[in-house]
């Protein structure tokens, strides 16, 4: 077992510190700075890193004030041309061994190799390799063998093997201290691995293994992209390596130059994540140089339990285009955060990102990637250091070719994306200025297993609202016995994971110590409480004008947000407004509103001095905020009212002071304006008109424009418009004035009318008056008499006079006397004279006499000034006529017609009627007598009566095969067409069809159809018995034309639908016989299965599957083919039993779930150092029920006593797991330092050994110099030797301790450093 120390709150291996930088100089400092850490780190750490130049190469230190020193070295051919150095010391910061490599000269011969030095810096080995090579060794690791307190392993690699090919080889170099506390090699530089075939790069990593405890070396065989696994445990290197398969994919092969004729798999440096869960390959940036290549980065988990790859991811870079043309894409530098969840990667051309490997995926971690820093050439390398941040190298080349070394850091690489923190500024300057004009580049940091500086973090909700319970945890509590938690309150808590409520809000330190083995270490972080917000701005206020209001506020840890925008704790307010605040924090929002009303200074002002109108009343008002009032008449309100004219005066008076005013009131009446009636004047002539109205101003709206003026001119025909207005209103008046000429008097020419007319004689003239010789004062007059008629006109501006002469004359009236008759060879002679006419006849004649002799409708129009009127006269010849009525007819009933002789004479009829013609509507015997002018003559009509066919065949028909049936449809006068074609009144048919008849007569038709059929007896059948589903229906059916069905149902239709068992019949009544026939239905119902309800049984057990039926069953089975009814399940799955039959199916489904025993793992086995601690189980995942050996149920136990303790965890499915842990009694093995300063620094300031047995029964120590005088002597077990008056140097101890069981004698070595 490794024994280990607590130093700082970190926890390292058996008491030393493997400190992490591969190179050192230490001969020429050339420049240094330091970086400051906080304290509890490292107190001394010694490396130095690489350089592409020859002139030198940085070094890197820790020292005891937590300061990381970078210092500059140039190169020296005579000695120490030191790099990859490793080292370790003692709690103190003494170093106790360094690994160096060296090519250079050691006592004057040449070496190239590594060499070890003690704690004074003497050689104690010096492993030279192949000296014809200048650089034979490249990485090395050294660090603790399992199990071995003072035994150390140093790996490295070398591009020679023992025959001194031009391989890769690995060793591996053991180094301890023997009894007298020498340290001494005790296997120096055994091969373990070999690539057989050369190249420039390779690397190695250490990794440490699932338990804690052992370690696996891997190395990377280049040219199958095999990675070899070699474990290391208490009982050395494993000679068999565990094999991967290739990790790297196509796109990772290279061409390397030198040597190599062959493409190797990959070629760079391996980074392990500090959990060991990952490991990821970056390239050699010498090899990307002058190559347009885009190359992945080659992430790998690796199982620290077995030592294998179980897979690779190869992750592209964000970008194909590079921040310069043609240069490569690769990753060049990559480092893991200290919680193993975050990745961050320096791709060469493009920068530095950070990703999430959380969720170990290509598309999650590609889709994840943050960029943190850009950078042309890329970050060369990237360092975890013990301080738990990533440290940075790059160079960068300004505007006139200068290169600059530049160290970042990322503070807190566990963070997200930019909440890292990244400085770019730690270290930046030119090589000139850091090596005094040589060049020297800062290629790599010195590289070290990060698992090292692994520490749990404490895990917990982030800040917290008051009120809220808190969650405690570390992310990584495997192989932890026990923790104690310090709340920073006061509160303390033994659980693994407490819960924990605080009483009041404020930001609390928080501490956790846990117990590791037989090791204590510290953890710490903060935690803030967050207050409820609540948010109070007082009661509404006032303030006068400029004055300013500050709010009342106490608001730590929220964010404020004022009305104003402001996002200030404290606000001022310097006008009046409504204000409000928010105030939030991650527990909720509060908000409050406050009022500030402004106290306006005391202003008072009544405007400018104003009229009033009868019974107005003004309300003088001289409020202002807070105020106090004095009248002119001594009044103290703060408004006055005004009902009269005088003088008005008031005093506000208010805390921002006084405010006077004055106001001359004058009462007033509305205007009143009247311009008189409209009038008229003579062309020439001007009008003045005057507005009358007090204190009023006119407007005078003419045609001409609109004048603003007390009077004005008119001069032309216009209507004015008056608008007086003043302080009591507005009133209007229009004037309307004409300028008008003398009159101009024109009756016009004599003229003639006709009689009845009447014509207006018009003298009207503007505003004038009138005297006629038949009417006075009239503009017009009518005439309609013949005679003379003469007027007078007068105006203000003369007079006229005129006369017309008027003649009535009337239409002529032709009178061409009744129509008329005459014989054949008279004639009539018309005269129509009339005065002043003129005439036409209709034969074209214009004399007022015409004579006619023919039959025809003669007209004459008579024309004079009036008009032109027209006669008209029918004329007839006759001659003797013999009347004739017709053949003798029928007559329809409802039918009636004309009896028209149609012969121009006097008629009379046999019923007395004289009427040309008469209807006839009935049977009768008609005669008639005629006469005319020229001759008589008589004629007899006989109208016999006729009716309408009514034909009827009778009902439709039924009758059998052989039967005859007669249709009769004989009517009187008739005619008949049958669909048969026949076309007498009857017929006789004797097969099935449908006939009809149509029968016509004078008065009309009629037509019927028959149906009838000539049928054999229908054959019926229901169809052989049935059988339904429950629920269901059917119907049963019969066909048989010409019949009746009876159902013994009580239906009578040919279908029914039944759905209840029992038996049916149905009877059918045909012209041919009676037939009945019988079905019987019965029913059933659909299946039904079942099967257990889900179900899990355990890992090795099973469960029998059996489904219940009910019902008939046509089919069934199981869903996936399984023949059997009843099954033995012993996996996970879902299954299903299917029944079925006509009237359905039924499915039943269980799923069975093969439960997987909990996860239960207690911590390895550990020791009992009497002080009680708590076991709890470190992997209890799906645990919900423990039962402990000592019958306790709860999660954790605590250990009182070494022993056996057996937990059987059960799950949510009461599957067990169980893990048994032996505590035995610890013998904490005594630890003697071999060195300690007494400088008066108050560290390290005695020396004396350490972890004695309680109550020795005899003790002792002391103390020889280099000549073997005992200068210090003690029988006191708390008592150690202080180095007083002794000097610095090496000295002998001696330790001799009896107790009651054992015998303890010890002799070593101490070094005295002041």
């Amino acid at each position: 077992m490794i024994n280990s120390l607590s130093e700082g709150g970190r926890l390292y291996p058996s008491s030393f510190l493997l400190l992490f930088m591969r190179y050192l100089i230490v001969i020429i400092l050339s420049f240094s700075f330091s970086l400051s850490f906080s304290q509890g780190y490292f107190n001394n750490w010694k490396g130095s890193g690489t350089s592409n130049s020859f002139i030198g190469y940085p070094s890197f230190e820790f020292r005891n004030n937590d300061s990381l020193y970078v210092s500059f070295n140039a190169f020296n051919q005579s000695f120490n041309n030191y790099n990859s150095t490793i080292s370790f010391s003692d709690e103190s910061g003494n170093f106790l061994i360094v690994s160096r490599r060296i090519s250079s000269t050691i006592s004057g011969n040449p070496f190239n190799g590594f060499c070890f030095l003690d704690s004074l810096g003497n050689y104690i080995l010096q492993n030279e390799y192949f000296a014809s090579s200048p650089s034979s060794y490249y990485d090395q690791y050294m660090f603790p063998m399992p199990n071995h307190d003072s035994v150390y392993m140093h790996v490295g690699y070398s591009n020679k093997d023992t025959l001194n090919n031009n391989y890769r080889s690995y060793f591996y170099s053991l180094i301890g201290y023997d009894n007298a506390g020498q340290l001494t090699v005790q296997q120096n530089d055994t091969p373990f691995f070999t690539n057989n075939y050369f190249t420039e790069f390779s690397s190695l990593t250490v990794v440490r293994h699932a338990n804690q405890q052992d370690f696996w070396v891997v190395v990377y065989d280049n040219l199958t992209g095999e990675p070899q696994a070699f474990l290391l445990d208490s009982n050395g290197l494993s000679s068999t390596a565990v094999t991967s398969p290739n990790i790297f994919p196509p796109s990772h092969h290279i061409q390397p130059c030198g040597l190599c004729s062959f493409a190797l798999h990959w070629e760079g440096e391996s980074i392990t994540s500090s959990n060991g869960a990952f490991v990821g390959f970056t390239y050699e940036s010498n090899l990307l140089y002058n190559q347009s290549i885009v190359k992945p980065l080659v992430l790998a988990p690796f199982d620290p339990g077995s030592g294998q790859f179980p897979s690779s991811l190869a992750i592209d870079p964000p970008s194909s285009s590079p921040h310069f043309n043609n240069a490569p894409i690769a990753p060049i530098a990559l480092e893991f955060s200290p919680n193993s969840k975050k990745m961050y990667v320096s791709w060469f051309g493009l920068g530095l990102y950070q990703y999430d490997i959380t969720n170990p995926t290509k598309a999650a971690i590609e889709n994840s990637a943050v960029v943190i820093a850009d950078s042309i050439r890329g970050f060369a390398d990237l360092q975890l250091g013990p301080d738990q941040s990533i440290y940075t190298t790059r160079t960068e080349v300004d505007a006139l070719g200068n290169e600059f070394n530049i160290i970042g850091k990322i503070d807190y690489p566990n963070s997200n994306g930019v909440l890292c923190q990244f400085s770019d500024s730690l270290f930046n300057s030119p090589y000139s200025a850091v090596t005094g004009g040589a060049n020297i580049f800062l290629k790599n940091f010195p590289k070290y297993p990060s698992f090292l500086f692994y520490e749990p973090v404490i895990e917990h909700s982030s800040d917290t609202c008051f009120g809220d319970t808190v969650d405690f945890a570390l992310d990584d509590t495997t192989y932890i016995d026990s923790i104690y938690w310090d709340f920073g309150n006061g509160d303390t808590s033994y659980a693994m994971a407490p819960s924990y409520s605080y009483t009041a809000p404020g930001t609390y330190p928080i501490m956790c110590i846990y117990h590791k083995n037989i090791v204590t270490d510290t953890v710490y972080d903060t935690l803030s409480i967050l207050p409820i917000p609540t948010a109070d701005l007082g009661p509404d206020t006032s303030m006068c004008e400029g004055d300013t209001f500050n709010f009342p506020t106490n608001y730590g840890l929220m964010d404020v947000l004022w009305s104003t925008g402001s996002t200030d704790s404290v606000l001022t307010a310097t006008y009046a407004d409504t204000f409000w605040l928010e105030v939030q924090n991650a527990c909720g929002i509060a908000s409050d509103t406050v009022v500030i009303d402004s106290v306006f200074n005391a202003l008072v002002n009544f405007g400018p001095d104003t009229l009033l109108c009868p019974n107005d009343t003004v309300e003088l008002d001289a409020t202002i905020d807070q105020g106090t009032y004095l009248w002119h008449d001594g009044s103290t309100d703060s408004t006055f009212s005004v009902t009269q004219s005088g003088t008005y005066h008031v005093a506000a008076t208010n805390a921002c002071g006084v405010g006077t005013d004055t106001l001359q009131v004058t009462y007033t009446v509305p205007p009143q304006e009247d311009l008189g009636p409209d009038t008229v004047a003579c062309v020439g002539d001007s009008v003045l008109l005057t507005g009358q109205s007090a204190y009023s101003t006119f407007e005078w709206n003419t045609s001409v424009g609109s004048f603003t003026q007390d009077s004005l001119w008119i001069h032309q025909t216009d209507t004015v418009l008056l608008t007086a207005t003043n302080t009591c209103g507005t009133d209007h008046d229009t004037l309307a004035l004409e300028f008008i000429l003398p009159p101009n008097t024109a009756l016009g020419s004599d003229t003639i009318i006709c009689y009845g007319d009447t014509i207006m004689l018009d003298a009207t003239d503007s505003h004038a008056d009138y005297n006629w010789n038949v009417i006075n004062n009239l503009p017009q007059v009518p005439a309609f008499l013949t005679g003379q008629y003469a007027v007078t006109v007068t105006n203000v501006c003369g007079s006229d006079s005129d006369q017309i002469n008027i003649y009535v004359d009337s239409l002529a009236q032709p009178n061409l006397g009744p129509d008329t008759a005459i014989c054949q060879g008279a004639g009539i002679t018309f005269n129509v004279q009339d005065t002043l006419s003129t005439y036409e006849w209709d034969n074209g004649g214009t004399s007022f006499i015409s004579f006619i002799n023919q039959t025809g409708t003669r007209w004459v129009g008579i024309t004079n000034a009036c008009g032109t009127v027209y006669d008209t006269i029918e004329v007839r010849v006759d001659q003797p006529h013999n009347i004739y009525l017709g053949n003798d007819t029928l007559v329809c009933p409802g039918d009636s017609f004309l009896l028209n002789p149609n012969t121009p004479g006097e008629y009379l009829w046999n019923n007395t009627t004289t009427d040309s013609a008469i209807w006839v509507n009935e049977p009768d015997t008609f005669t008639v007598a005629f006469e005319n002018g020229c001759g008589t003559s008589q004629d007899t009509l006989v109208v016999h009566p006729e009716f309408v066919p009514s034909t009827y065949l009778g009902s439709d028909v039924y009758l059998c095969v052989g039967d005859t049936l007669d249709l009769d449809a004989t009517f009187s006068r008739a005619s008949y067409q049958w669909n048969t074609g026949d076309t007498t009144g009857m017929i006789s048919v004797n097969t099935t069809d449908d006939y009809w008849v149509i029968v016509t007569n004078v008065c009309g038709g009629d037509d019927d159809t028959v149906e009838v059929w000539f049928d054999t007896l229908p054959q019926i059948d229901l169809g052989p018995n049935q059988e339904i589903c429950e629920d269901d229906s059917i119907e049963l059916s019969v066909e048989g034309r010409h019949a009746k069905f009876n159902w013994n149902t009580s239906d009578t239709t040919k279908s029914i639908t039944v759905s209840e068992e029992g038996l049916y019949w149905v009877e059918m009544k045909h012209a041919c016989d009676t037939v009945r026939k019988y079905m019987y239905l019965s029913t059933q119902s659909a299946p039904t299965v079942n099967l257990p309800q889900d179900t899990a049984f355990c890992v090795g057990e099973s469960i029998t599957l059996t489904p219940q039926l009910t019902g008939k069953t046509d089919q069934k089975g199981w869903l996936d083919g399984y023949p059997n009814k009843k099954r033995t399940i012993d996996q996970t799955g879902t299954y299903s039993y299917v029944v079925s039959n006509s009237c359905g199916a039924d499915t039943a489904t269980t799923s069975v779930r093969v439960a997987q025993p909990p996860t239960l793992e207690l911590t390895i086995d550990t020791l009992f150092c009497n002080q009680g601690f708590y076991l709890s189980p470190t992997r209890d995942s799906g645990v919900v029920r423990y039962a402990w050996s000592t019958g306790s149920t709860s999660r954790e136990i605590y250990i009182e006593a070494p022993g056996s303790y057996a937990l059987t965890g059960y799950s949510i499915d009461n599957c067990i797991a169980k893990d048994r842990i032996e505590i035995n009694q610890c013998e904490v093995p005594i630890y003697i330092p071999n060195s300690f300063t007494p400088n008066s620094d108050g560290v390290n300031e005695t020396f004396q050994p350490i972890n004695l047995p309680q109550n020795p029964l005899e003790y002792r120590f002391e103390i020889y110099n280099r000549w073997g005088e005992m200068i210090f002597q003690t029988e006191d077990i708390t008592q150690g030797w202080s180095g007083e008056n002794a000097t610095i140097g090496s000295y002998t101890y001696r330790l001799y301790i009896r107790t009651t069981d054992q015998l303890i004698q010890k002799t070593g070595k101490v070094i005295l450093v002041r």
